[in-house]
């Protein structure tokens, strides 16, 4: 044999010998490393489609006393003689809230008068009683009686509702104009103050509002005295109306075009202490396999 084929034949023999050989795991620790491994991959991926989590979303709000609320508006323009009501008091319907005077109303009485007066003092001197002017001060008498019960009705401010007097934006010697909110009431359960409770309010962008339902179950906690708090709740109303000025200025932070969220607290807190305060709301929006969360998340 050639010595070229020789050494070509010893090479290809030495391969043979280097392909049969195969890695191997000798140590202990190795073997249970890899067992490890497989049995956490095994694990991860049955938690992955059979095991059961929650989704929860977190948002800045705020707590405030549960209740309809209600803007007194003042209907004449006019400068307030008196104001009878002050915050935190307790009113019932129809109760007189303020009163404000009316210039125009008072001028057309006062010249009203002013020639009453004037034809009195004609009939006074007259040696002949006039049925002319008897028949006039009669009729000016009717008109300033017609004016002034006007001036009594349209004078008062009257609470439209029962309840608690939540803030007063007017004090006597005022002017407003008619349109203007001299108060807000909320409403309450029980006229003379009851058990008050507690909600909280946030704003949500629309593609979150989506995901939320009434009824879901949320967390919330707020720091009183610096002592934090952990309430239960559940979502009760998921609206696209607009916010009241009143809430837009205790919430951190409002979007425009922003969802309402209110969530009524199963344990009740101090209404007094906790009312205005900010908070933080955590809700379930999904539950269920993390595949099955991640996919919805997907789509």
């Amino acid at each position: 044999m050639p010595p070229f084929s020789r050494l070509t034949e010893a090479a290809a023999n030495r391969k043979k010998h280097q392909f049969s050989v195969l890695p191997t795991i000798t140590a202990s620790y190795e073997r249970l490393t890899v067992v490890g491994l497989c049995i956490a991959l095994l694990t991860l991926t049955l938690w992955t489609f059979f095991g059961e989590v929650e989704y929860r979303v977190k948002f800045p709000g705020v707590l405030i006393k549960a209740g309809e609320r209600y803007e007194v508006i003042a209907l004449e323009t006019g400068f307030l003689t008196h104001v009878a009501m002050s915050d935190g008091q307790f009113i019932s319907a129809g109760e007189e809230l303020a009163s404000l005077s009316l210039p125009e109303l008072d001028r057309k009485i006062a010249l009203l008068r002013q020639e009453y007066n004037i034809f009195r003092d004609e009939q006074s001197e007259s040696v002949v009683d006039s049925p002319v002017l008897s028949s006039h001060l009669s009729a000016l008498d009717a008109a300033m009686s017609a004016l002034e019960a006007q001036r009594s009705v349209r004078s008062k401010i009257i609470a439209p509702t029962s309840g608690e007097v939540m803030t007063t934006h007017v004090e006597t010697g005022d002017f407003v104009a008619a349109g203007t909110s001299v108060a807000r009431i909320r409403r309450t359960k029980t006229e003379d103050g009851g058990e008050d409770s507690i909600q909280a309010v946030f704003a949500v962008a629309p593609a979150i509002a989506a995901r939320l339902l009434t009824g879901s179950s949320a967390n919330i906690e707020v720091k009183v005295n610096g002592t934090p708090y952990y309430v239960p709740g559940t979502v009760t109303l998921i609206s696209k109306t607009s916010f009241p000025e009143w809430i837009v200025s205790l919430l951190p932070e409002t979007s425009i075009g922003a969802y309402r969220v209110r969530v009524a607290l199963e344990k009740t807190l101090d209404p007094d202490i906790v009312h205005g305060k900010e908070c933080v709301v955590r809700i379930l929006v999904d539950e269920g396999t993390p595949f099955s969360i991640l996919l919805r998340g997907l789509v």
